[in-house]
């Protein structure tokens, strides 16, 4: 009985030693993975149409100005930005 009650005790410190290992120097990969539940249409944000595209063209790409939580157009990139009398043409300072 000590004889099995030895050999349980030596399998379970050999599973918890393998089990504690550290694998880290096996995961040196740089990619990103992301399960998506519909295609990827586009990475242009001109073309963005559905949630996916649009949610993955906002993780690349900065805007000059952003909206803020009272729906306002605040700076991002931008520091300032003018707008012409007949309003056409608007210039941003970065």
């Amino acid at each position: 009985m000590k004889k099995l009650i030895g050999y349980i005790i030596c399998f379970y410190a050999t599973v918890l030693v393998v089990a504690c290992k550290n694998n880290a120097s096996q995961h040196n990969e740089s990619a990103f993975r992301l399960n998506l539940d519909q295609g990827l249409t586009s990475l242009d944000p001109a073309f963005a149409r559905n949630r996916n595209a649009i949610w993955m063209t906002n993780q690349i790409f900065d805007g000059l100005v952003q909206i803020d939580s009272t729906l306002k157009t605040v700076p991002y990139i931008a520091k300032s930005w003018k707008v012409s009398a007949d309003a056409t043409t608007y210039t941003f300072n970065l």
